[in-house]
């Protein structure tokens, strides 16, 4: 029998309590996330430094190719689908706040190789792959741990935090890469991810977590710090603990052991609100990727040498890591605002006209006419490009995925799609210079145009608004016209 959605409680309670300890406790999370952003970043500066395209630095004996620097940039994808295939497993049997803890090892031995490898092409590799493994892992687990800690009227807000704070990581990557050598470029990344450990490792738990587990005495502890003194900790228990009773219900011990998986996937069917759920957040993480928008980032340096521009390619990268942090903070005070569809469908047609806008740019180029005049194009359509990510496409499938997901499939499902996500960053970040080389610049930035355009109908009729729901309310919607087998 389906159960009755007519009457809706939230998660967690729409009185928000003291907001600014939830802001504190996401952003001093997210610094993981800044530490990826570093990773992200890193390739655009350091590769020219490899390949001695950089005036005035140390020359290197034997330059690297451009097949191992596209190996360099895009070999953090490989470590990051495989940190997120055991990451919701691990944030389970872990806890959320301790297992981004133990991401910082992989994270730190990543940049003691990088910073040993110096010229090392393999030894870059794998450090490379191994900061990619906590990468991955921490695109599950941040915003799990964010999307259980904070109440359903700034939860939008909060989830804007984890791509907040990875522009701030990029941003950091370019300019050191920008203003000093590659050794000490190299040090500044991985100092972030030092600092992230020694201040989350004060933070409490997640209150959702500690309930799953059965430990009411800590979640009541935790939700005492999330929310003040003044805040009705009895009340929210109380519904914390219906609603996972009611998980339970659906799927009991979920999460408890590695064949939750495919006990869940006997049961899946596409018109349940897991199916729904799933098929929409992986919808958003295809168009996501394949914008190109990651490319744009590893490769921005060679991108704007390669367009002619009059700035220093070096610098234009800078003024493309400030843009995106300016984005990204006005997503944070627009998302609660305007909507999760609005803002999906402004990036997603913003970006489309600004990669036909870079078509028409190499096509003239290409034919040998004089784009002096017009050497702003690039940079516009890039930081553009870039800009209107940040403030729709980039942040938002994040956390619709904690949004939309049942509670009793979040630790298969989490892990699942961010094993696919990553798979097509992969794609996207390898066969990004190998598809210019072999059909050129203006049928490249054509064909993520189309897909942007593509993204632009799959939000339009598949993507529902959660602004302002609560877990139930979302969960209900999605369970309409499905009966349980």
């Amino acid at each position: 029998m389906a159960r009755d959605h007519s009457v809706s409680t939230p998660l967690l309670s729409n009185k928000q309590g003291d907001p600014w300890r939830q802001y504190l406790v996401s952003l001093l999370a997210c610094l993981l996330s800044m530490a990826t952003g570093c990773v992200a970043g890193w390739s655009a500066p350091a590769i020219p430094y490899l390949q001695n395209n950089v005036v005035g630095a140390t020359r290197v004996v034997t330059p690297i190719t451009d097949n191992e620097a596209s190996w360099i940039a895009s070999i953090i994808t490989i470590g990051a689908i495989l940190g997120s295939v055991p990451a919701g497993q691990l944030s389970y049997s872990l806890g959320r706040k301790w297992f981004l803890l133990l991401l910082a090892v992989p994270s730190i031995v990543g940049w003691l190789l990088i910073i040993y490898a110096e010229h090392n092409v393999m030894l870059l590799i794998l450090g490379r792959f191994t900061t990619g493994i906590a990468f991955g892992a921490c695109s599950v687990g941040i915003p799990l741990y964010n999307a259980e800690i904070v109440a359903d009227s700034i939860r939008g807000r909060v989830g804007v935090f984890f791509d907040l704070l990875l522009c701030f990581g990029i941003l950091w990557a370019y300019v050191w890469g920008a203003l000093t050598t590659l050794h000490t470029l190299n040090t500044a990344c991985a100092a972030v991810t030092i600092v992230f450990f020694a201040a989350f490792f004060w933070m409490p738990e997640s209150p959702v977590y500690l309930m799953l587990k059965n430990r009411p005495g800590e979640a009541e502890e935790s939700l005492k710090w999330l929310r003040g003194p003044n805040f009705d900790v009895e009340s929210e228990l109380l519904r914390l603990n219906r609603i996972i009773e009611e998980g339970q219900n659906i799927s009991p011990r979920s999460g408890d052991d590695m064949n939750t998986f495919w006990k869940q996937m006997k049961r899946f069917q596409l018109k349940s609100p897991t199916g729904k759920a799933m098929i929409i957040t992986m919808g958003l993480m295809t168009f996501q990727r394949f914008s190109g928008v990651s490319a744009l980032i590893y490769y921005s340096v060679d991108i704007f040498r390669n367009a002619g521009t009059k700035i220093s390619p070096s610098h234009a990268t800078i003024i493309v890591g400030a843009v995106q942090i300016v984005a990204s903070l006005l997503s944070s005070l627009l998302i609660d605002k305007l909507g999760r569809r609005f803002l999906l469908l402004t990036s997603e047609i913003t970006m489309a006209m600004c990669q036909f806008l870079l078509v028409f740019y190499f096509i003239f180029k290409n034919q040998g006419y004089d784009m002096q005049d017009y050497s702003w194009v690039p940079i516009f359509s890039v930081c553009t490009i870039v800009a209107i990510f940040r403030v729709g496409i980039g942040p938002i499938p994040w956390f619709m995925m904690a949004e939309l997901m049942p509670l009793e499939a979040k630790v298969w499902s989490s892990s699942f799609i961010m094993f696919y996500s990553w798979s097509c960053l992969f794609i996207v970040s390898k066969g990004f210079v190998d598809l210019i080389d072999l059909v050129g610049s203006a049928p490249t930035y054509a064909l993520l145009g189309v897909i942007c355009l593509l993204g632009t109908a799959f939000v339009t009729f598949k993507v529902p608004e959660t602004r302002n729901k609560s877990f139930e309310t979302i969960q209900a919607e999605l369970s309409i016209g499905y009966q349980p087998l």
